[in-house]
């Protein structure tokens, strides 16, 4: 499968308008592709950038994140930029390497396999998944 990756270092929405702070819910997504885009925003978010956000997936097991690099399938890309995706497409995540982080390792998951993001610090939910 190819991938195409992205490493997002542009302003917070790409518009220069700020994110609410506020948890967010993919429950809401009334559209295909809302609850993937809503865990790579929150995932890319340049105020977390750096900062440890906890995800679980839905095998139970937990993931420490600091940094993102993602991608679709080639073929997905211009529905991607149209704001839809398919109904089985999934980002890939690759946690932890842009920079790397001593001792902490790089994690490969798909948007589909998360059900939360926490703080890990505090335990606060920032996502949860329906």
């Amino acid at each position: 499968m190819d991938l195409v990756f992205r490493n997002d270092e542009g302003p917070a929405r790409g518009d220069g308008r700020a994110r609410a702070d506020v948890p967010a819910s993919a429950q809401s997504a009334t559209r295909i592709g809302s609850a993937d885009r809503t865990i790579l925003r929150l995932l890319r978010d340049r105020d977390r950038d750096g900062m440890p956000s906890e995800v679980v997936l839905r095998d139970g097991s937990r993931v420490l994140i600091f940094n993102i690099s993602w991608g679709y399938e080639i073929a997905w890309d211009f529905e991607v930029s149209r704001g839809y995706a398919p109904v089985a497409a999934a980002a890939q995540i690759t946690t932890n390497i842009s920079p790397s982080i001593g001792g902490v390792p790089v994690e490969v998951f798909t948007t589909a396999a998360v059900v939360a993001v926490n703080d890990p610090e505090t335990g606060t939910p920032l996502l949860a998944v329906g």
